[in-house]
């Protein structure tokens, strides 16, 4: 074999190997590129699987806590029927105690005219014995006994009257001694009555704005339930992208891998018949040249996700300050307390501190209730001042009032306790100027 031929085998040999390998090595690559995509679709599925168990955790925990507002809602209904008729009861004995006072009223009106009557014929008596001298008739008409038996008939007929005429004026003393307590009586018990009646129609606010505040966050729970429920089923359907994704790309895989089984077999079945041919001009002596150049190139990419997170005393106007505490903000335009970055116009005046929440001045409560964002509210009509409408509020109050709507409070009245209810950032008072139904600065006020 000549040195030209010897060189022209090794040349045709190494381009066949080199051809080989660089084949090989793209095949790897390609099915290496679809089993990591496949990798990371596994642990995107895992973390949604993950995901998935928790929103399935928080619809329980809604649910329970739903379930347990629901029954402490039905046991406020249970408390607020048994308030209502207890009270329809004592509103049934007040009547009657109306109708005993008509009754009373009419033996009143009896006996003043009976005690009248008697005392028309005591003066009557006084003035004929002052007139015609009866003292001295007593005891001229005892003197004229003829016998001593005359005597004492006589002595006992004078005691008789005057017995019958102390029996009337002790019998007038005992009728006005029983109006007085028959008086005094009635008025206590119905005193007593209604005392007791408005008592349980504050508790009945009470329970009833109890309630609201439940089906408040009964409502909010089943938004919050909805939201959950439409979250899990995106992730379910994200999942079934991602597993359809995971069964396609085992078919690609297999595919490949198959393409690339028959590009092998076609390579080698090639590579033996070049070698065949070789074999040949070999034997034959036949000179040829032949060069085949390839050059295979293969580039690996890298993807990279990154994440960050910025987190960025009465006053001039009769008023009186209706907490004790710290001004923490004032009436207008302020920065919204709950984050942002918006501004916010505040309606009302804030105290922090604590303790009772005293009414500013006298009025009637239109309102004492649970009302959204206020929480447990009190709202305080004045009436007409200086020609306006007054009216004051207070927001974020403990859910146990100590009013009740058209219930009459004096300056300084206890309305509740100092609470966080509502839309809140901590325990404090929100307190409100209306006049005219438009808020005013309750500065001016206080």
């Amino acid at each position: 074999m000549t040195y030209k031929a010897t060189f022209s085998k090794l040349t045709l040999s190494a381009i066949v190997i080199s051809s080989l390998i660089g084949g090989t090595t793209v095949k790897a690559d390609a099915i290496s590129d679809l089993k990591d995509e496949q990798n990371k679709l596994h642990q995107e599925s895992s973390v949604l699987e993950e995901e998935l168990k928790n929103k399935e955790n928080q619809l329980s925990e809604l649910q329970l806590k739903k379930g347990d507002l629901q029954k402490q809602i039905s046991d406020i209904s249970a408390d607020i029927d048994a308030l209502t008729a207890e009270i329809d009861k004592l509103a049934q004995k007040i009547e009657q105690k109306n109708r005993d006072i008509v009754v009373l009223t009419e033996e009143i009106t009896e006996l003043k005219d009976l005690i009248k009557r008697r005392e028309e014929k005591l003066a009557d008596q006084a003035r004929a014995v002052q007139k015609s001298d009866h003292s001295f008739k007593y005891i001229e008409y005892v003197l004229e006994a003829e016998t001593f038996s005359d005597f004492i008939s006589r002595s006992a007929a004078v005691g008789t009257i005057i017995d019958t005429n102390n029996d009337v004026m002790t019998q007038q003393m005992n009728d006005r001694q029983e109006l007085e307590e028959k008086q005094l009586a009635l008025t206590k018990e119905k005193e007593q009555l209604d005392e007791l009646k408005q008592q349980n129609i504050v508790n009945q606010n009470n329970l009833i704005a109890r309630q609201d505040e439940m089906n408040d966050q009964v409502s909010k729970l089943l938004a919050q339930e909805e939201l959950t429920k439409s979250e899990k089923d995106k992730i379910a359907v994200t999942q079934q992208s991602i597993a359809d994704k995971v069964s396609k790309l085992d078919k690609d895989i297999l595919a490949e891998q198959e393409r690339q089984e028959a590009i092998r077999i076609e390579e080698e079945r090639k590579a033996a018949e070049l070698a065949k041919a070789e074999q040949k001009a070999t034997e034959s002596k036949l000179v040829g040249t032949s060069s085949t150049n390839s050059e295979n190139n293969a580039a690996n990419s890298v993807s990279n996700n990154e994440s960050n997170a910025n987190q960025s005393a009465p006053s001039s106007s009769g008023f009186i300050q209706p907490a004790n505490g710290t001004i923490t903000a004032g009436f207008g335009n302020r920065s919204n307390p709950f984050g942002g970055g918006a501004s916010e116009n505040h309606l009302g005046l804030d105290i922090a501190g604590g303790g009772q929440i005293k009414a500013a001045t006298s009025g009637k409560v239109e309102y004492a209730g649970y009302m959204g964002s206020y929480g447990y509210m009190v709202l305080i009509d004045h009436g007409t001042v200086n020609g306006q409408s007054l009216k004051t509020a207070y927001a974020h109050m403990q859910p146990s009032l100590a009013v009740a709507p058209g219930q009459s409070v004096s300056q300084g009245q206890t309305l509740g306790i100092m609470g966080t209810t509502g839309r809140s950032t901590g325990v404090h008072l929100h307190f409100e100027v209306r006049v005219n139904s438009v808020h005013v600065d309750p500065r001016g006020y206080l």
